[in-house]
């Protein structure tokens, strides 16, 4: 009795409602809360933390007003806490898995644009990620979803047909380290550690571009580089679905991978692919033995030491924060420190920057799982970059193609990967 009454100075905030109320009312409450005899939590072992999902849900949902997928269906269904509800009744097994719960369930593009409104931290799509694994285990992920983890499976990227190596216009030959085969991305002596550059599904098979200018940029600084002979997906996408155990088997085979390669240090240009490195493997029982750094950070630690010497670009530019960089990876001074470094670029801010930044629509696979919705978001997001600048910057594949493929014809429109500007810069 003692600990219960203990626990009620938890909750002084209510007391100065319940001395309002007549004494019938107020000994019926205080007896129910303290023999308390229903049951909030789920009595089956799931894959989410109900604990946490409940907290959401009973949350004034607040972040609904920043919800980039709520802006655009704009029902409240979709919004966070009520998505954090019906999850906690799923869980709960108090509403069935029916479609329209499960496709509400899924219109979450994990951006962490609720993150900044919340008093407990939480980003609701990493609540939601269990509740997809628990729908997966039910066997009632949608059916586009199904062919989507399918075509990953077979082809070890999320392109049907796609490449799993960097080409030849990268720059890339042939060398063997630690008995395997590597592709030797650039010569030179070493700079700190050895380095494999893992360039991601989007950059080898729809931006190899940008890995041609982080590789050269490498290469300049005299670093010494491999990337995989054939790279897999890094597996986000399957998790991102629910599909946990198989994305423990990508983990295993590109952690392995890297072991075999000998490098101390990964560069990314895809911060999914470097939040899967440095959170998500490890989350599912996988260690990547080595240093994990997103292309922005490394390339300045390049200029810090003065391997690499910026250039001048003259022009107004407009920075994006990818979500996963500014948010996940804490990593929205590095961009701006990098593109300070390079003369005569003039760097406008659009409204919401940073950690407050809004996402291109893409995150969290929601081009394959809504990719209506996904597309719009993304117009919403490109209106107000141009507001500042029609020439855009980012560091994320996943951002520019989600950009490049909204941008009408002959807007005027510039999209470029921040390891492109500084190489322009260099030329």
């Amino acid at each position: 009795m003692m600990e219960k009454l203990e626990m009620l100075k938890k909750y002084g905030w209510i007391m100065d409602a319940l001395s309002k109320l007549p004494l019938s009312e107020k000994t019926r409450l205080v007896s129910n809360f303290l023999h308390a005899k229903k049951k909030y939590m789920p009595e089956r072992e799931g894959n989410a933390n109900v604990d946490y999902i409940l907290k959401c849900g009973l949350c004034p949902n607040m972040c609904r007003f920043d919800c980039p997928v709520l802006q655009v269906i704009k029902t409240e269904t979709v919004s966070p806490a009520v998505k954090s509800r019906l999850a906690y009744h799923l869980e709960t097994g108090m509403l069935p898995p029916s479609e329209d719960l499960v496709k509400a369930i899924y219109d979450c593009c994990n951006c962490g644009s609720c993150q900044p409104w919340c008093p407990f931290d939480f980003i609701v799509g990493d609540l939601l990620k269990g509740v997809r694994e628990d729908i997966a285990e039910m066997g009632k992920v949608p059916g586009h979803l199904l062919k989507f983890k399918e075509l990953i499976e077979r082809e070890h990227t999320i392109y049907e047909g796609g490449r799993k190596s960097l080409g030849r216009e990268s720059g890339a030959k042939e060398h063997r380290t630690n008995r395997k085969r590597f592709v030797r991305a650039s010569t030179g002596t070493v700079f700190g550690h050895d380095v494999l550059y893992f360039a991601g599904c989007k950059v080898i098979n729809k931006r190899p571009q940008v890995a041609h200018a982080t590789l050269k940029l490498m290469e300049k600084a005299g670093v010494r580089c491999v990337t995989l002979p054939e790279e897999w997906c890094c597996g986000v996408p399957l998790g991102n679905i629910g599909f946990k155990e198989e994305f423990k088997k990508f983990a295993e085979h590109t952690a392995k991978a890297i072991a075999e390669s000998g490098a101390k240090t990964v560069v990314c240009s895809c911060p999914s692919c470097a939040v899967a490195f440095k959170e998500l493997y490890p989350g599912a029982g996988v260690k990547v033995k080595a240093d994990v750094m997103h292309s922005a950070e490394y390339l300045l630690g390049l200029v810090k030491s003065k391997k690499l010497k910026p250039g001048k670009l003259e022009g107004l530019f407009v920075y994006h924060d990818p979500c996963k960089l500014a948010r996940k990876l804490e990593k929205a001074d590095e961009p701006r420190e990098l593109l300070a470094s390079i003369g005569k670029l003039e760097l406008a801010e659009p409204q919401f920057s940073g950690k407050e930044t809004h996402c291109c629509g893409r995150g969290g696979s929601y081009a394959t799982i809504n990719p209506g919705v996904s597309g719009k978001i993304t117009g919403n997001r490109l209106a107000e970059l141009m507001e500042v600048s029609e020439r855009i910057i980012t560091a994320c594949p996943n951002c520019e193609l989600a950009f490049e493929g909204a941008a009408s014809g002959g807007n005027g429109m510039e999209v470029s990967d921040i390891a492109e500007i500084l190489l322009k810069s260099m030329e």
